[in-house]
């Protein structure tokens, strides 16, 4: 099952290159874009021979590093636009007086409460809950 997701991941690359040319022309102008599909396919080796040695942790790492790469391929054929070659991320983006709303609301005020109010919670509670099990 691994290989056929490896094929199929490589065919969608090769596929998307071969028939949109304005990817293929972003990808002969920036060759450093060449580094996620790199990293997928050495993870994609490593994973095959992860499997093979039957270890139990670093087929899941190299999977999640294959699904980054992969991503990342995905975001940088395609940036700045979020909806391909018809809306960039400027665009797209809220107003700046929204975005400043959310910065300064949300993210200077909101997060670092809700972080404090988690980490209180926590050390509260700590060590006073039994495990009951699932049985």
């Amino acid at each position: 099952m691994t290989v056929a997701v490896l094929a199929f991941l490589a065919t969608a690359v090769v596929l998307a290159l071969t028939m949109h040319l304005h990817l293929m022309s972003r990808w002969l102008e920036r060759p450093y874009l060449l580094i996620f599909p790199l990293i997928g396919a050495i993870s994609s080796v490593c994973l095959l021979k992860s499997v093979q040695q039957r270890k139990d942790l670093a087929p899941f790492g190299f999977s999640t590093l294959i699904f980054l790469a992969a991503f990342g391929t995905l975001a940088c054929s395609f940036w700045p636009f979020m909806i391909p070659f018809a809306l960039t991320v400027e665009q797209a983006a809220s107003p700046p007086a929204s975005l400043n709303f959310i910065f300064w609301g949300a993210g200077l005020f909101v997060m670092p409460l809700t972080l404090i109010y988690t980490f209180v919670v926590y050390r509260l509670f700590r060590g006073k809950v039994a495990d009951v099990g699932y049985e």
